[in-house]
């Protein structure tokens, strides 16, 4: 694990040991002038590097390897990744993943500009542990495999670093927490493990416009308005509201105004109309219809037999 931990590092000639140290249980013997134009974050578990007035000297004097996993989320297209004698063109938006102790060096198609990338350190037993939590799931040896990384994981990357330049009372255990979550998104990707989120997030579309509906049942709604609201196109929003309450969202409104009119019914003594409208129906009639299908008697029998 890392010690001395959690601080920017923006590197030059007068860093003491402990930060060579750190820097190389997780990249190996770097040399500290390479690093002079890098900034460097780490938690207690894992480790970021990104290139911030020129590039990372190290990774492409030589051909090298690293103690932990290493995985590159690349910003551009100007990068090239040699290892085992095949040389890879990356990206935009690749993540490319490296196991422990493989030689390889990185190339920069463009020497005007500095290749933007955000590299990610994971120790090896850390990483193999985290690994261990999914069934049925085994270390794969990584050779420059590459990925799609997901908005997931570079939130979390930025949110590390921001996290560790802020440097907030309780900023260490959230390093630890965020450096935990960008491994886990990491496995995801590298072994297409899915989480089941559609069907909760359908749920919060559906709830979003059934709030809706409580806030404004009196207002004229149809079901454009509430499929707005449920960030869904009309008949999408129409088959999954169904499928998830068993009613349309027009039969779900009125039961809601029906609700609330039964309740008004109770409470005070305004007229019949006045409740109607006040509810959202358009006329008596048209409430008092729907009252009687739903509770098998008109509202004026139902005021009557609460005396």
């Amino acid at each position: 694990m890392i010690k001395h931990l959690g601080q920017k590092r923006n590197f030059t000639l007068q860093n003491n040991k402990s930060d060579i140290d750190a820097i190389q249980k997780l990249v190996g013997p770097i040399p500290e002038e390479h690093l002079a134009h890098t900034d460097f974050y780490c938690s207690t578990t894992i480790g970021l590097i990104l290139p911030a007035t020129d590039s990372c000297k190290y990774c492409q004097a030589v051909m090298h390897k690293h103690p932990a996993y290493s995985f590159l989320l690349h910003f551009d297209d100007y990068y090239i990744l040699e290892i085992n004698g095949q040389k890879l063109h990356i990206a935009h938006g690749d993540l490319t993943a490296i196991s422990p102790n493989i030689l390889h060096v990185h190339h920069e198609q463009s020497s005007e500009r500095i290749t933007r990338y955000a590299g990610v350190f994971i120790p090896e037993d850390y990483f193999i542990e985290q690994i261990s939590l999914y069934p049925n799931l085994e270390p794969v040896r990584l050779a420059g495999d590459i990925f799609r990384y997901t908005p997931e994981l570079s939130a979390n990357v930025k949110e590390f670093i921001l996290e560790a330049e802020g440097k907030m009372p309780g900023y260490m255990p959230l390093l630890d927490a965020i450096g935990l979550r960008i491994t886990h998104a990491i496995i995801r990707i590298i072994y297409d493990v899915s989480i089941p989120t559609q069907k909760t997030n359908l749920r919060l579309n559906v709830d979003q416009a059934i709030q809706f509906m409580h806030g404004h049942y009196p207002e004229k709604i149809d079901t454009k308005q509430l499929a707005r609201q449920a960030h869904l196109s009309p008949s999408h929003f129409s088959r999954i509201f169904k499928h998830e309450t068993g009613k349309s969202p027009i039969e779900y409104l009125i039961g809601i105004r029906l609700h609330k009119a039964r309740k008004l019914l109770h409470i005070n003594d305004s007229s019949i109309t006045e409740i109607a409208l006040s509810c959202g129906f358009s006329s008596t009639s048209h409430f008092s219809s729907f009252f009687q299908k739903s509770f098998g008697v008109t509202p004026l029998k139902y005021r009557q037999s609460l005396k």
